[in-house]
């Protein structure tokens, strides 16, 4: 109106049915007062407003400027400052209230608002650890991203990284047009900082900027032990204090199959004591050696009967070997049983073992480690102590996870070869009983994967969860073999006495159970090794 006003000649005047010019006085001097007295434009009185009303034949002919003033004054006043005031107030709100929120731009959610802002499909690269996803894993996958991402997502999968080849990973460069990388573990396998840790740590420091999303597929893992829901659990809050460093929750041990065979074990080791030592006796060593959090104490414990060590489910608990007397005879014969630290970076310690013999290999290995990485030079000092003590070694391997997925064992093979004593493979974690023909099939699987090890003498099934005097009394008759097999006589025959004895205790104190009742029942001394 005010640039129309330039060009043209606005003029004012009113008209009424009903108000006489005293009443059209009055409400203009009340509805007109603050812009009035803003901008000084007085209200005409009665007679002049009787002057400006129209009819028929009479015009409106009094200028209209002052009367737009006045209307632009209230339209301010009464539209504009309100409206503008509320702005800057919801504008203050809303910074002080952003202030509180932090938005990451990993979020999935977000990561598809501003794809789809942008028009363009969410391309997600995969990057698998340890071992290829299997094609039902894939598929399954892609149903997950795409529930989270939308149906246009594009999935691609790239090659697994290697146990041991962590600090690789990071020179695999993701596509240029990928908006999401995920790294793909394995539950069954213990999160450690020193594997999983470091492939995320060199992902990250490949592409700072690229949105990273850890996921574990716990499909195995819950095949495996989908009766005890509370092994899963503990898996999963394990992950998230790996997440948060915490050291890990503390779990039970294994309930003992019952009170007679602690009472027996114990009753036999009493009066073994009591005896007095013949010339003929010998001490057969065995050392339980594993990767960390496989289940070496648990598997102590239970062969023991007796409560020694921790059990967490969390990586390097054990920090140092631990040995106990499992069987003893009145002829003085023992068997000693050695629980040692887990391996952790396996193939960093193979790589620490072939420089031991240099001035900076003995720095390393017996100054740095020991200060910097606790855990590793325990491990360093665990195979010293089974090369120096041992006949035979017991490697166990977490059942639950698949031959091909457990990166770690060849790394720890080549340590064994190190050792040079020969190597009994024990399949632990195997869970809850399941039909004979997947049994068979996951022990001829480990036993294929082991094959190409001359010093693997054998697999067995021995669980410290689902235990089985059956699977017990054949590992000792295989460790038996071994020895009359290394042409070690006296300790092959002191090995025949123990067995002899342990079977006695065991059946006094026999408590069948599933495993143990579809493995063939009751143990016999002259029962042969599988």
């Amino acid at each position: 109106m005010y640039l129309r006003g330039l060009v043209l000649d606005y003029r004012a005047g009113w008209e009424s049915t009903f108000l006489e010019p005293a009443s059209v006085q009055a409400l203009l001097a009340t509805l007109l007062a603050p812009a009035s007295a803003l901008t000084g434009i007085g209200i005409p009185d009665e007679a002049a407003i009787s002057a400006l009303r129209v009819g028929p034949g009479v015009a409106a002919g009094a200028p209209a400027a002052p009367w737009i003033h006045l209307y632009a004054a209230m339209l301010a006043l009464c539209v504009i400052l309100p409206r503008s005031a509320l702005a800057v107030w919801a504008a203050l709100r809303g910074a002080w209230a952003a202030r509180g929120v932090k938005l990451s731009p990993e979020d999935p959610y977000l990561q598809q608002l501003l794809l789809q802002g942008r028009g363009a499909a969410p391309r997600v690269r995969v990057l698998p650890h340890g071992a290829a996803p299997s094609p039902q894993a894939v598929l399954g996958l892609r149903e997950l991203l795409a529930g989270a991402l939308g149906a246009e997502m594009q999935l691609r999968l790239a090659a697994p990284v290697a146990y041991g080849g962590e600090e690789g990973a990071g020179a695999r460069p993701a596509e240029p047009d990928t908006t999401l990388l995920v790294a793909l573990v394995d539950l069954a396998a213990t999160p450690e900082a020193d594997t999983h840790g470091r492939l995320l740590r060199e992902l990250r420091a490949a592409a700072p900027a690229l949105p990273l999303l850890l996921l574990a597929d716990e499909a195995g893992f819950a095949r495996r032990f989908g009766q005890l829901p509370e092994r899963l659990a503990q898996r999963a809050r394990l992950a998230a204090a790996r997440r948060r460093r915490g050291r890990g929750l503390a779990v039970g041990r294994p309930r003992a199959a019952g009170g007679r065979r602690r009472r027996a074990l114990r009753a036999g080791a009493a009066g073994a004591a009591a005896c007095p030592l013949s010339a003929g006796m010998a001490t057969v060593t065995l050392s339980l050696v594993s990767h960390t959090n496989v289940g070496k104490t648990t598997l102590a414990r239970t062969l023991l009967a007796a409560d020694i060590g921790e059990v967490r489910d969390a990586p390097h608990v054990t920090e140092f070997a631990d040995g106990h007397e499992l069987i003893a005879t009145p002829t003085g014969d023992r068997l000693r049983l050695w629980d040692t630290p887990g391996f952790g970076d396996s193939a960093r310690l193979v790589q620490r073992l072939r420089r031991e013999g240099s001035a900076l290999g003995w720095f390393l290995s017996q100054v740095w480690d020991r200060w910097r990485d606790r855990a590793f030079w325990s491990s360093q000092r665990a195979l010293h102590h089974v090369r120096e003590q041992s006949d035979v070694v017991l490697y166990l391997v977490n059942a639950a996870e698949s031959p091909a997925a457990a990166g770690y064992v060849a790394p720890e093979m080549e340590l064994l070869q190190w050792v040079g004593k020969p190597v009994l493979v024990l399949l632990n974690q195997l869970g809850a009983p399941r039909a004979p023909a997947d049994e068979a099939a996951d022990l001829a699987a480990w036993r294929t994967q082991l094959a190409r090890w001359p010093l693997v003498r054998g697999v067995l099934p021995l669980d410290a969860f689902a235990r089985c005097w059956v699977h017990e009394a054949r590992l000792l008759h295989a460790v038996q073999a071994l020895l009359q097999g290394a042409g070690d006589t006296e300790k092959a025959a002191a090995m025949a006495r123990l067995t002899a004895a342990w079977t006695e205790t065991a059946r006094a104190a026999h408590v069948p159970t599933p495993r143990c009742a579809r493995a063939g029942g009751q143990p016999s001394a002259s029962r042969p090794p599988a």
